[in-house]
């Protein structure tokens, strides 16, 4: 069942398109240097292994994020870089954020963007879909970036803001 969400989530995203110019929630992510595409390129020749050339070219996770989502056509987040209202952690229990490591990063009317670390987790969308009554819109984030905004905000010893 899974499977086939993940194939309708893909196969819309491709018709549709992106949802969101990633540039409305921060800067686009760093573009890699024409060096790096070379290098790239000689290592899918010798290898055909995409996560090597990302581990051979030394790219940050920040930077392999990026290329992801420019790879999957969703909007990417540097959640540092980003000012989230506290407003927003209301909207989803603290548990079900940090069941699917998912941040809501901004709403507009009935339209949620949700920072995660697997864009492609559609039980995760649904659910807080269901929970919120907003629209979804998956962002992908850094793991740690993620885990970090959940650590300020949802751990009740380290006080918020």
């Amino acid at each position: 069942m899974r499977f086939l969400r993940v194939l309708i989530f893909r196969v819309k995203r491709f018709f549709r398109g992106p949802m969101s110019s990633p540039t409305a929630l921060g800067p686009r992510p760093p573009r890699i240097t024409q060096e790096q595409l070379d290098e790239a390129r000689r290592i899918l020749e010798q290898t055909h292994h995409s996560d090597r050339v990302m581990n051979d070219l030394h790219l940050g996770e920040r930077e392999r994020r990026g290329s992801l989502a420019q790879e999957l056509g969703v909007p990417f987040v540097d959640i540092e870089r980003v000012q989230i209202d506290e407003c927003l952690f209301t909207l989803v229990p603290p548990d079900v954020l940090r069941k699917h490591q998912v941040v809501p990063v901004k709403k507009e009317g009935v339209t949620l963007w949700l920072a995660m670390s697997d864009v492609l987790n559609v039980a995760a969308q649904d659910e807080i879909r269901d929970l919120t009554h907003c629209r979804v819109i998956p962002v992908l984030a850094v793991g740690a970036q993620i885990d970090a905004v959940l650590a300020k905000w949802l751990n009740p010893q380290a006080g918020k803001g």
